[in-house]
């Protein structure tokens, strides 16, 4: 009954036009972003422009539809800010349902950029022909027995989207299967409790959370070089040639095979790709580095950037991607920022709002400088001297202890991050920030 058609894949910021399919027996839909009504939609077209404001945060968007005698009977869900898959794909059914005729139609965003090279649409388990997947004709059905529509879409690059639709029959309940995953420092113990010890400590404005599961998992680790850094940390690395540290002081850098953790490279110069309803700008991943690349500083200086790395440098903006990236993992993780001198930056995000973002999140930044303590750090404000081997090796340290440090709990259903909270039941746990 109401779809969105504007699927907000990227970060989001100020002014973006909402864009919905809306059909019987809506008459009437109220926009809510995070808990608050912001408009009131009561016909065609289904489309507003709404300002998401100037501070990078997360966000719910909802869609509450109304029908004649004013009772809710639909409700639709965006969050933005949040990881998202690399496609997404949605199932809109028009028509009378209790007629004969019926059509489905797809909507669709890919950070692949390209229109699917391949769409597959089963109705009741058996394939539709698709020519227009904006009319997709259903077939004859008993509008008193429940059916399954699913779509399948492939785009370039191995990315996959799949969509589903179930209509038809009596209302049946939903089930949400939602989990949120926030990671945690303990002040004492490292040991996980049980699930059953730590009920009421966490809760929402709208109240108590029930935890799920409290685990450690696998850490993620991205970097982010800024550019002129590079040219420093082959000099650092010289510096390690010539006068190099005992084997056992490069110990937990050699652990590149560890199912502990993972490390990952976000260069900081981005590309920008043509979507479907808006163009990305996509920064390009490194792949996690193999076993044999030995340590850190070895990896750092021999990684090979990809080809088309061209542009100016978007070290803020490569930050927040980097944020949104290690938050999609759902477990331990760790941003880190690698500067040098103070560097131009042409990023539409600035340090601040990006820091505040990560926090947002529960994502630690860590700021490391090639600079010698003492130099100007810009406006990231104090860093970590890096600048030698040794304060390499420290700085890598710290970062390990930090993420050893961190557990994860699972919380009931899907909520804002920034809206997490502990409780005063809560004891001898922080939220990483």
């Amino acid at each position: 009954m109401i779809t969105f058609i504007s699927l907000f894949l990227g970060l989001v910021i100020g002014p973006h036009t909402i864009v919905l399919m809306v059909s019987e027996p809506v008459i009437r839909v109220e926009i809510v972003v995070d808990g608050s009504k912001v408009a009131e939609l009561a016909g065609k077209p289904w489309s507003l422009e709404f300002d998401f404001g100037d501070s990078l945060v997360p966000h719910e968007l909802m869609a509450v539809g109304f029908d004649a005698e004013d009772h809710e009977v639909s409700r639709v869900r965006q969050w933005l800010n949040l990881p998202r898959q690399a496609a997404e794909t949605v199932i809109a059914v028009e028509g009378d349902p209790e007629g004969e005729h019926r059509t489905a139609r797809l909507t669709w965003e890919s950070i692949a950029g390209k229109q699917p090279k391949n769409i597959l649409v089963t109705f009741d388990q058996e394939p539709l022909h698709v020519t227009d997947p904006s009319s997709i004709s259903l077939p004859p059905h008993d509008p008193g027995q429940i059916h399954f529509l699913r779509a399948e879409l492939e785009f370039e690059g191995d990315v996959t989207s799949n969509a589903e639709f179930v209509f038809g029959g009596d209302q049946l309940e939903e089930i949400s299967s939602e989990l949120t995953a926030v990671p945690l420092e303990p002040l004492k113990s490292k040991k996980i409790p049980s699930v059953e010890k730590v009920a009421g400590w966490f809760e929402v404005p709208t109240g108590p959370l029930e935890v799920v599961a409290w685990e450690r998992g696998a850490a993620d680790i991205i970097i982010v070089p800024a550019l002129g850094s590079l040219k420093d940390l082959h000099q650092i690395r010289n510096q390690e040639m010539s006068k190099p540290l005992p084997s056992s002081a490069w110990r937990r850098s050699i652990l590149f095979g560890s199912q502990d953790w993972v490390l990952r490279l976000v260069w900081p110069i981005s590309r920008v790709q043509a979507g479907i309803q808006t163009p990305f700008e996509l920064f390009a991943h490194s792949a996690p580095p193999a076993s044999e690349s030995g340590n850190l500083l070895r990896w750092l200086t021999e990684i090979e950037p990809p080809p088309e790395l061209e542009g100016s440098q978007r070290l803020s903006d490569a930050v927040a991607v980097a944020g949104v990236t290690v938050a999609g993992k759902r477990g331990r993780r760790a941003v880190v920022l690698v500067i040098g001198d103070e560097e131009a930056d042409t990023s539409r995000l600035s340090p601040s709002q990006v820091q505040r973002y990560l926090r947002a999140l529960h994502v630690p930044l860590q700021v490391w400088s090639t600079r010698p303590a003492g130099s100007a750090t810009g406006s990231w404000g104090p860093s970590v001297d890096i600048s030698s081997p040794g304060k390499l090796q420290k700085a890598m340290n710290q970062l390990f202890e930090s993420l050893d440090g961190q557990q994860v709990v699972w919380l009931a259903g899907y909520h804002l991050p920034q809206d997490i909270e502990l409780t005063l039941s809560a004891k001898d746990i922080r939220l990483v920030q």
